[in-house]
């Protein structure tokens, strides 16, 4: 069968493309029902806490004391010098600077894995013009012994680390602010730039990206106004703020568990999440109700870390507990590589429980010794690191448009050099094999190491243009006090 008969439709420049048939199908667009179930709820319920917060709520912490106690000294009873406010750990902010740039990696890698990240991927075959098979187009060593990994190995923890980080600096920013405008802030930073991604950015980044393919569709068509993306992780950090600030009713004491107890519910929360099973989108959540689990769980462990201290604890922890996080760590990546080499080339896989214990216990050794590795080594901040943490919140936002330019341009570079390069309808999956949230690709004619220097060119140009992009985007007016 020639790739012309497996594409579904016939592909020219300019060419209509069959869209409403293809929107039934895809789950890059998010319906105008889903908007109604989800989406619109959750802001609903955040801006409805901001009105309707009991008076006792909105009171910052310092103005919840009685007047009695605050008058009872006087002027030249205070001391001559005030404490200092405690730093602000800079390790976190180069962490989550880390976490940031394993985003744009991540979705730069999956375009050339056969993943979905963007609208389209990149195919390296042998023949663009045979049949579209595994031996022809993904038995490549970058695919299975580089892309798969490191894409499985973060999706096991960056965004979950990310959510724990959240949670360590979301008590001090309420407490400091009260409910009301710990809310009122929370609305501003996360919820607004989310609206302007699901009703504004996501639907426009689709519509340009079928026009560099050279296929014509409408705009809006089908509720395809609003369209997801990486802006879940604010959406359900939004969630999260609200429903702490107004449940919170004081401090929890618990004191720092063991490195014992840490892995014990690292292996549970992977046996739970193994046991929910399957990868059916639930609400925003693309990886189903388990993403939610995990989040919830690392997002609540992170105000616990706050609240009881539990950082400045894991400074005392002893070198030996750091050796055998550090090699939990390294083994998980080793049983990562070697099952999906094995899997590739044999057929033979890590599955079920056994997976999701694994697994557990890796993405808390993982985070653990990453919090541990950038505290020793990354905590004395500097003008560099100030320019990328500044900037990373609006990188986090902005990239999938510079990954799809920098991706869009590596196959007419290619083409330029003098190789075949053919564009793609891949709904259906050729031959169920091209990944089936991904409408369309790009077939180069070549060998594999098209696709390492692939990753190199899209991750190179990606990270060349975004972070100084989004630093002056967040210099403009009115964008200065949302990113």
């Amino acid at each position: 069968m020639t790739l012309d008969t497996l594409a579904s439709i016939p592909w020219q420049s300019g060419s209509d493309v069959g869209f409403n048939t293809w929107l039934d199908s895809t789950r890059y667009y998010v319906y105008f029902q889903w908007w109604l179930a989800v989406f619109f709820p959750i802001f609903s319920i955040a801006i409805a806490a901001v009105w309707m917060l009991p008076k006792w709520r909105c009171q910052k912490a310092e103005d919840s004391k009685p007047h009695t106690e605050m008058q009872s000294v006087a002027p030249e009873e205070l001391p001559a010098s005030q404490p200092q406010p405690k730093p602000r750990m800079a390790y976190l902010d180069a962490l989550k600077v880390w976490l940031t740039l394993s985003v744009v990696v991540f979705h730069c890698n999956c375009t050339l894995c056969n993943d979905f990240s963007i609208a389209f991927n990149i195919y390296v075959c042998e023949d663009i013009h045979a049949e579209f098979t595994n031996g022809n187009c993904l038995k490549h060593w970058f695919i299975f012994g580089f892309g798969h990994e490191w894409r499985d190995l973060n999706n096991e923890y960056f965004m979950l680390l990310f959510f724990f980080i959240s949670g360590v600096l979301t008590p001090s920013s309420l407490d400091r602010k009260g409910a009301y405008d710990f809310i009122r802030e929370r609305v501003k930073r996360l919820g607004l730039p989310a609206l302007a991604w699901y009703l504004l950015l996501g639907p426009l980044l689709s519509f340009v990206s079928f026009h560099l393919m050279g296929a014509r569709v409408g705009y809006g068509n089908n509720g395809s106004w609003i369209c997801g993306g990486p802006p879940w992780f604010i959406v359900v950090l939004l969630a999260f703020n609200v429903i702490y600030a107004v449940s919170h009713e004081g401090n929890t004491k618990v004191a720092l568990p063991s490195l014992a107890v840490f892995l014990m519910i690292g292996a549970m929360l992977g046996w739970w999440q193994e046991a929910i099973g399957g990868d059916e989108p639930f609400l925003i959540f693309a990886n189903g109700v388990q993403q939610l689990l995990g989040s919830a769980v690392f997002f609540s462990a992170g105000i616990l870390a706050k609240r009881n201290n539990w950082l400045q604890a894991l400074e005392q922890w002893s070198t030996t507990k750091i050796r055998v996080l550090q090699g939990l760590s390294l083994g998980g990546v080793g049983v990562c590589f070697l099952g999906n080499i094995l899997g590739a080339l044999h057929e033979q896989r890590i599955t079920g429980l056994q997976s999701g214990i694994v697994y557990g216990i890796w993405k808390v050794a993982v985070s653990l010794t990453l919090l541990d590795l950038f505290r020793r080594r990354f905590n004395a901040g500097g003008s560099i690191t100030t320019f990328l943490v500044d900037a990373h919140y609006t990188v986090y936002l902005i990239h999938p448009y510079i990954v799809t330019l920098a991706v869009c341009s590596y196959p007419v570079i290619l083409k330029g050099c003098g190789l075949q390069v053919e564009k793609v309808w891949t709904d259906p999956p050729l031959n169920k094999l091209t990944h089936g949230g991904v409408q369309m690709a790009f077939l180069v004619e070549g060998g594999e190491g098209l696709l390492w220097l692939g990753f190199l060119y899209t991750v190179s140009v990606t990270l060349i243009i975004v972070w100084p992009f989004a630093w002056l985007l967040r210099k403009m007016p009115l964008l200065n006090q949302v990113l």
